[in-house]
């Protein structure tokens, strides 16, 4: 990368940290709600089950309510801030990682990949608000991603990882990411041959293993 590059590719990440805790910025109406929930479970140091107004709330699994817990043991001061910050953060890592994945899947440079996911207004919207369309849209991503590579080299570890990242992907917002990884799942295994449609399902099956076991666990107790 030349040195303009740089420039340009560091400024751009500091402009999604100006000012990201402004309640002027755009935001979506229920982002203080899922805000709240995350405060509430941490002040209750209750990281199983998610709680508003001091009673458990089922409405969403807790993995979105714990990104900003870190920031908010470490720095304390504004839980609107850390929470936005704590998205930010994953979605550029996010990003990242997809972009290392395209390089060595594409043999392209990673940073090519890196710079068109920054630029659509999808990703400088809700990259910087605490809602859960950028942790839902990249882990069910790149758990596809690392399906796909499982497809090309079947590595037995690549699918057990693409199936931990798709259960981790439910505890967002429930199985919706099921919805969405079984199609993309399937499309790929029949276009390489029959004998590869077995896949997915084994897939798909590991994956809602997987993100069960936070249910499973609330249901226990």
């Amino acid at each position: 990368m030349k040195v303009v590059t740089r420039v340009l590719f560091f400024s751009i990440i500091g402009l999604l940290f100006f000012d990201i805790g402004n309640l002027n910025a755009i935001r979506q109406g229920t982002e203080g709600f899922y805000l709240l929930i995350s405060q509430e479970m941490y002040h209750a140091s209750e990281f199983l089950s998610p709680r508003i107004y001091g009673d458990y709330h089922w409405s969403k699994p807790p993995l979105q309510f714990w990104f900003p817990m870190p920031f908010y043991h470490l720095f304390g001061g504004s839980y609107l801030s850390w929470a936005r910050i704590s998205v930010l953060i994953f979605s550029l890592m996010a990003a990242f990682f997809t972009s290392l994945w395209y390089e060595k899947e594409m043999k392209r440079n990673w940073y090519e990949a890196f710079g068109f996911l920054l630029f659509p207004i999808y990703f400088i919207k809700y990259s910087r608000i605490f809602m859960m369309e950028m942790t839902l849209t990249y882990l069910s991503t790149l758990s596809l991603l690392v399906f796909y590579s499982y497809l090309q080299k079947s590595s037995k570890l690549k699918f057990v990882t693409a199936s931990i990242i798709g259960g981790i992907s439910v505890l967002i917002k429930g199985p919706v990411s099921l919805v969405m990884i079984a199609p993309s799942s399937f499309f790929p295994a029949l276009f390489k041959g029959k004998k590869h449609l077995p896949k997915p399902f084994a897939f798909v099956g590991l994956s809602f293993i997987f993100g069960s076991i936070w249910f499973l666990l609330s249901y226990l107790k």
